[in-house]
């Protein structure tokens, strides 16, 4: 999953607990095959937060500090929720096949564990924007009210490998890949509006 990027960056989830690390599009499951349209620089994918960091973190844990620093962020935003561990899949009881990735929250959005969010893949390099991190771009919704318009597909929490699916996603230009590495629902950049 989003198999190109920042290298040297294996241990970032590991240590914060979770056993695998996705940080700017880098793949750290141990594939090594040429990324899926659904997994390009620039795309809209969305995820489940399962942690919320602090910034103690970041002090904490040097790899998560050194590849923030290394992507521009500066230490100031360092901070209490300036990064996100997500998960494409749900749910089983091991995080690493859930495909979890690390998402960086550059406008301080308030996220909890149990919201949605959309992240454009890192890696996404113009004459005019370097973007190495995977970063948030909004909160898709809050928990997961029985209501809302987002949820696992299928809506089985018995079932494992559920994707995250929103009733507006095929409107809006999203589409399903339904690739055995990274199965899910994206948005092109061509069908994204600036």
């Amino acid at each position: 999953m989003y198999a190109h990027g920042l290298p040297g960056v294996r241990a970032i989830v590991s240590v914060l607990g979770w056993g695998i690390v996705v940080v700017g599009g880098v793949s750290l499951s141990g594939c090594s095959s040429s990324p899926t349209k659904a997994e390009q620089p620039g795309v809209l994918r969305a995820a489940g937060v399962v942690y919320v960091s602090t910034a103690n973190d970041f002090k904490e844990h040097k790899m998560l500090h050194d590849e923030y620093a290394k992507a521009g962020v500066a230490e100031s935003d360092m901070v209490d929720g300036a990064s996100v561990v997500a998960r494409a899949l749900c749910c089983g009881s091991d995080m690493k096949n859930s495909s979890p990735v690390v998402l960086y929250n550059q406008q301080h959005f308030k996220i909890e564990p149990g919201d949605f969010v959309e992240f454009r893949i890192g890696g996404l390099y113009s004459d005019t924007h370097k973007n190495d991190l995977n970063v948030i771009t909004r909160v898709l919704q809050h928990g997961e009210p029985s209501d809302g318009q987002c949820w696992w597909e299928p809506r089985n929490p018995k079932l494992w490998r559920r994707l995250v699916y929103c009733e507006w996603m095929q409107k809006e230009g999203w589409v399903r890949d339904d690739s055995w590495g990274d199965p899910g629902w994206y948005k092109p950049p061509a069908a994204q509006t600036p």
